[in-house]
């Protein structure tokens, strides 16, 4: 249902300025350049332990969300790979 003609999109829920850092949704985008080589195995082992290490990709920016900053990384371990999605936000900032 679309919003009358006498509402806004500031009292409708609708997304604010994209500079906002409290607007109420936003698009995090990860690109990984180069995935085959990614996903042929995971990073370096060790050199104390000798584990095998992981290779991950984060993604370029923060997005701000309900003024909290989100990251997306993907991690490439043994026989897997994670997405992950991070809130890197300070917990003694305003939104925490």
């Amino acid at each position: 249902m679309e919003p009358s003609k006498s509402q806004s999109s500031s009292n409708t829920g609708g997304d604010q300025a994209k500079d906002n850092k409290y607007k109420r949704r936003g698009q995090i985008v990860l690109r990984v350049s180069k995935f085959k080589e990614f996903s042929a195995g995971p990073g370096p082992a060790c050199g104390k332990c000798g584990a095998q290490g992981s290779k991950e990709v984060l993604s370029d920016t923060a997005v701000y969300i309900n003024g909290l900053p989100w990251r997306i990384s993907i991690e490439h371990l043994d026989a897997h790979v994670g997405i992950f999605l991070h809130c890197d936000g300070d917990e003694t900032g305003r939104p925490f």
